[in-house]
């Protein structure tokens, strides 16, 4: 097995495990979006696997990449990105800004805003892929009238203090999905 046979979060919904880089590329970009992703080392392999399930307009995934790999997706576009690490770090570059996402600080993606990241080796996440149009809906419906400009998130997610409550929010819903796996 390419991972080495570990229990991954969702692993009763397994996307992919491989180690061809333009496979990992193909099978992530039909979640996500069409990307650059290249190993840092100079004709680097990766050992990734995912781990994902569609909820309606929210796509819940778990994912690494098993190598140093800098990923280019440019802007989302459709789409929000919620991105919390449980193992390893990643340098997530969106809207101007740089910010070193690990267990304790994630991120969302805004659809707006240009996007590239650098995952280490051991970099794991949780991601919620939610629909752009889902959320702006919503908030329509909740304000009573359209919005006037595109809705942006701030880029990083504390695990403590308010924003924080999306660390346990999303392991409560893998753990809901997982259970309804069984």
């Amino acid at each position: 097995m390419l991972d080495g046979g570990i229990s991954h979060p969702l692993s009763g919904h397994r996307l992919f495990a491989s180690t061809d880089v333009d496979d990992v590329r193909d099978t992530v970009a039909r979640i996500y979006c069409d990307h650059k992703l290249t190993p840092c080392e100079r004709g680097g392999r990766v050992d990734a696997w995912q781990n994902a399930i569609k909820l309606n307009r929210t796509t819940l995934s778990a994912m690494s990449y098993g190598a140093d790999v800098r990923v280019e997706p440019g802007r989302l576009e459709n789409f929000y990105l919620l991105m919390l690490p449980y193992a390893g770090q990643a340098a997530i570059e969106a809207g101007g800004r740089t910010v070193i996402a690990n267990d304790r600080v994630g991120t969302i993606l805004n659809p707006t805003d240009p996007v590239a990241m650098t995952w280490t080796a051991d970099c794991a996440k949780l991601m919620v892929r939610i629909e752009r149009d889902a959320i702006e809906q919503q908030l329509c419906a909740m304000l009573g009238r359209p919005l006037r400009q595109p809705l942006n998130f701030r880029l990083v997610i504390p695990k403590q203090g308010h924003a924080g409550n999306w660390w346990p929010f999303v392991q409560l819903l893998i753990a809901y999905v997982e259970q309804q796996a069984r």
